[in-house]
C-alpha cells in the first residue's frame, strides 16, 4: 500500500508540531519539523536567520527544504506557519501530501505565544495587534 505524507498547516503556535509528533507516532510515520530541518541545516535558529538575513532569505530556504524533503514517504510535516506565502511551496506541498490546516483564534495564538522569544514575525512591543492583522 502507498502511503501518502501528511503536512500540517495553520499558524505559529496552532500546535503543528506537537500533534505532528502525536499523529506519526501513531501513524508509525516519521515525524518532520521544517523549522528544525532548516536550523540544523543552517546551523542557527530561525530568529537568528532573520534577523541576520530577512525572511524572504529564510523563505528561499524554506523552499529548497520543501523541494528535498518532500521526496520521502510515510512522513507527518510540521509546516512553518509562513510556509502558505509561496505558491510554489503549497503545489510542492499540496501534490506530496495530504495537507490538515490547524485552526487557531487569534486570542489563544496570543496566549500560547506570549512568552515565546523565538518567533521573529512577532517579536514585537504589541504582539496582540501583529497577530490579528495576520
Amino acid at each position: 500500500m502507498d502511503f501518502k505524507n501528511i503536512s500540517l498547516i495553520g499558524f505559529m503556535g496552532s500546535g503543528k508540531s506537537t500533534v505532528g509528533e502525536i499523529l506519526a507516532g501513531k501513524l508509525r510515520f516519521i515525524f518532520i519539523d521544517l523549522d528544525r530541518i532548516i536550523e540544523l541545516s543552517e546551523e542557527r535558529e530561525i530568529r537568528v536567520i532573520f534577523k541576520r538575513d530577512g525572511e524572504k532569505y529564510f523563505r528561499e530556504l524554506e523552499t529548497k527544504v520543501i523541494k528535498k524533503i518532500y521526496k520521502n514517504k510515510k512522513c507527518v510535516f510540521a509546516c512553518g506557519g509562513g510556509v502558505v506565502k509561496r505558491k510554489e511551496n503549497m503545489h510542492i506541498i499540496k501534490n506530496n501530501s495530504t495537507v490538515i490546516y490547524l485552526n487557531i483564534s487569534a486570542q489563544n495564538a496570543l496566549d500560547r505565544l506570549k512568552d515565546d522569544k523565538n518567533r521573529p514575525l512577532i517579536d514585537v512591543e504589541n504582539k496582540k495587534e501583529v497577530i490579528e492583522k495576520m
